[in-house]
C-alpha cells in the first residue's frame, strides 16, 4: 500500500515533556525543583503538556486539514486521549490521499518507545542507525547555521552532542529483540 509520509511532528516529545532527560541521560541539566515536581506529577498521573491540543491543531494545519482541528476545552488530557487523538487524525489524512499507512520521522521519538509502544501497539518501528561522527558533524552544522534555534541551545558542546547520540544509540538498541521493530542502516539506505 502507499504510505502517507509527513514532516516530523515530534508529539510524543511535546505531550510527555522530560526531554532533556530522555535527550541526554545521565548528561541531562538540572532543572528548578518546582518544575522537576510538576513533570514528575504529570508523568505519573500520565498527563499530557497541557499545549498538546495546540500542537495537534498545528499538526492538522500543517496538513491542510483546519477542519479537523479540535476546540481547546479542557485543561488536561490524558496520554490516551492525546493520542488517540493524534492516531484518529493521522489516519484521516492518510486515508483522505488514499494511502494505507502513515510514517512519522521524528528522530527523538527514539527516547519515547516505551511510550508509543504502549499507545500504538500496532505500530512497526524502523531504526535507521547513522554513523555516529556523521551525526555529530550534522548537528554541529545545525547549530552553527541556525542560532537562533533550539539547536544551538541543545548541542552547544561537543561533548553534548556526543552525549546525545550514545543515548539514543542505546535507546534504539533496546529495542533490539522486540516484535515490530526492524533496523537499518543508513549507509545501506543511500547506495
Amino acid at each position: 500500500p502507499q504510505h502517507y509520509s509527513l514532516r516530523e511532528t515530534s508529539f510524543f516529545q511535546l505531550m510527555i515533556g522530560d526531554s532533556e532527560r530522555r535527550l541526554f541521560g545521565d548528561e541531562a541539566r538540572v532543572q528548578s525543583f518546582s518544575r522537576e515536581c510538576r513533570r514528575k506529577l504529570r508523568m505519573q498521573m500520565r498527563i499530557s503538556s497541557t499545549n498538546i491540543l495546540t500542537i495537534l491543531n498545528q499538526i492538522a494545519q500543517n496538513e491542510g486539514r483546519p477542519d479537523l482541528c479540535k476546540r481547546n476545552t479542557k485543561r488536561y488530557v490524558t496520554y490516551q486521549q492525546a493520542v488517540s487523538h493524534y492516531v484518529a487524525l493521522l489516519d484521516s489524512i492518510a486515508s483522505e490521499k488514499h494511502c494505507g499507512a502513515w510514517i512519522e520521522k521524528t528522530p527523538s521519538h527514539v527516547h519515547f518507545l516505551h511510550e508509543i509502544n504502549e499507545y500504538c501497539q500496532d505500530a512497526k518501528i524502523v531504526h535507521i542507525i547513522r554513523d555516529g561522527k556523521e551525526v555529530a558533524a550534522s548537528m554541529r552544522v545545525a547549530g552553527e547555521k541556525y542560532p537562533d534555534a533550539h539547536w544551538s541551545k541543545l548541542y552547544d558542546t561537543t561533548e553534548r552532542i556526543v552525549a546525545r547520540w550514545n543515548k539514543a544509540i542505546r535507546d534504539s538498541i533496546a529495542w533490539k529483540e522486540h516484535q515490530n521493530h526492524y533496523f537499518i542502516r543508513y549507509d545501506w539506505l543511500i547506495k
